[in-house]
């Protein structure tokens, strides 16, 4: 799980975006207890950028959670690899995908 510091979120916007690239660009927020289920995208990779709140990202196999309280951090998921969100406070956050894409939700049997 690659996951970068900086000192804002307009910093973090800043770092990720390209001038006169187009991105898909969406601002969430989820309360205590809410979940992004598994998902990938095959064309796009995503970025989660979050400065404040207490949360689980699970890539792949791997899980980390964070404890955040103004200092924004990006997580990169790249295309084809399964993630998901799960918060243990509310939280508000970024969403930017490097192109157009849809969420593939991996299904349960």
């Amino acid at each position: 799980m690659k996951i970068k510091k900086y000192k804002s979120l307009k910093e973090a916007l800043k770092d990720i975006t390209e001038k006169d690239k187009e991105y898909v660009f969406i601002k969430h927020s989820l309360r205590a207890g809410g979940k992004i289920k598994t998902h990938y995208h095959k064309k796009a990779n995503e970025f989660l950028i979050i400065d404040q709140g207490k949360f689980e990202v699970e890539l792949e196999k791997e899980k980390k959670t964070f404890n955040l309280k103004g200092q924004a951090i990006s997580i990169i998921f790249p295309k084809n690899k399964k993630h998901s969100l799960s918060t243990l406070t509310s939280i508000p956050y970024f969403v930017i995908r490097d192109k157009k894409d849809n969420s593939i939700y991996e299904r349960k049997n």
